[in-house]
C-alpha cells in the first residue's frame, strides 16, 4: 500500500504529530513531493528506502514547445505593450490574487528598489479578491503594475513568464516556482520552510533564484536586486533553471519514481534523475 501526498510539511510535534505518525504507519511506502518531507519522515523513524520523492510537475511537453519557439524579440514586444518601455526589467508572478500570496510585499519591495535607484515594473497574471487593493496600493506607491487578469492558455502564459526577468512569490509558493524555472526564469520566495509548498525546493539560492527573510520587505528587495541588474536575463541562469526542471520537476521523472516504488525497488531519486528506472 502507498500513500501519495505532501507528507510532512513540518516536523511532527505534540498530539497532532503523534496522530500523523500513526496514520502514516499504515502504508508500506510513501510517495512525497519533496526531499524535506522525506527528511522529516526519516526523523520520525521511516527507513529512507521506503520514502520515494516524486516531486511535482506541469505540462513539460507544452512548455518545451513554447520555450523552443520563443525569441527575445517577443519579450521586448510584450514589455513595450505593457509598459511602453522594453528596457526596464519586469518582475512577474502568476498566482491567484489572494491574501496568502502577500503580493503587497512585492509592490512595497519594488518601491524600496526605486528608492535605491533601481527601476523595475511588475506583471501580475491572475485574478482574485485582492486585485482592487493591489491596484490601489500600486497607485499609492507609484509602482507600474500590469494586471493581466486570469490566464489558463499556456501558449499565452508561457511568453508572459519568459518576458519577465524574475518571478517573485512573497507568500507560500507552489507550482508557480516549477512553472517559472521550466521557462528559464529564476524565482524569489521566502525562507520559512514551515510556510511553503514542496515546490519551494526548486529554488536553489544563487542558481535558480533567491530566498528572503519572511515578512521582511527590505530583505525581499535585496533578494530581487541581483536578477534585475541587467536589461537581459543571464543565459547561464536560464540554463540552470531549465536543467533542474528537466532533471526532477517533470512528469517523466514522476513516472519513473512511481514505477520504481510499485516494483518494490528502494527509493533513489538521484538514480532516477540520471535516467535509470
Amino acid at each position: 500500500m502507498f500513500f501519495w501526498g505532501h507528507g510532512y510539511l513540518r516536523r511532527p510535534r505534540g498530539l497532532k504529530g503523534l496522530i500523523r505518525r500513526l496514520f502514516y504507519a499504515i502504508p508500506t511506502d510513501h510517495l512525497f513531493y519533496s526531499r524535506l518531507a522525506k527528511a522529516y519522515a526519516i526523523e520520525a523513524g521511516w527507513p529512507p528506502e521506503r520514502v520515494h520523492v516524486i516531486y511535482n510537475s506541469v505540462d513539460a511537453t507544452e512548455q518545451h514547445r513554447i520555450r523552443r519557439a520563443w525569441s527575445p524579440e517577443q519579450g521586448q514586444q510584450l514589455r513595450e505593450r505593457w509598459f511602453g518601455d522594453a528596457s526596464v526589467p519586469v518582475i512577474g508572478c502568476t498566482s491567484r490574487l489572494i491574501p496568502m500570496r502577500r503580493l503587497h510585499e512585492l509592490l512595497e519591495a519594488v518601491k524600496t528598489l526605486h528608492a535605491r535607484g533601481i527601476q523595475a515594473n511588475v506583471l501580475l497574471v491572475g485574478d482574485g479578491p485582492e486585485r482592487a487593493r493591489l491596484e490601489a496600493l500600486a497607485r499609492a506607491l507609484d509602482v507600474r503594475v500590469h494586471f493581466a487578469g486570469a490566464c489558463y492558455d499556456e501558449s499565452r502564459l508561457g511568453p508572459m513568464i519568459m518576458a519577465c526577468h524574475v518571478t517573485v512569490s512573497p507568500g507560500k509558493t507552489g507550482l508557480t516556482a516549477v512553472h517559472s524555472i521550466g521557462y528559464g526564469v529564476p524565482v524569489v520566495s521566502h525562507d520559512d520552510p514551515d510556510d511553503q509548498g514542496p515546490e519551494w525546493e526548486a529554488i536553489l539560492p544563487g542558481r535558480t533564484g533567491s530566498l528572503f527573510r519572511r515578512g521582511d520587505v527590505r530583505s525581499l528587495a535585496s533578494a530581487i536586486e541581483p536578477w534585475i541588474r541587467e536589461s537581459k536575463r543571464d543565459p547561464s541562469v536560464e540554463a540552470a533553471c531549465v536543467a533542474l526542471y528537466d532533471r526532477f520537476w517533470n512528469p517523466e521523472y514522476q513516472r519513473r519514481a512511481i514505477e520504481r516504488a510499485v516494483c518494490g525497488d528502494d527509493a533513489d531519486d538521484l538514480m532516477i534523475a540520471r535516467g535509470n528506472a
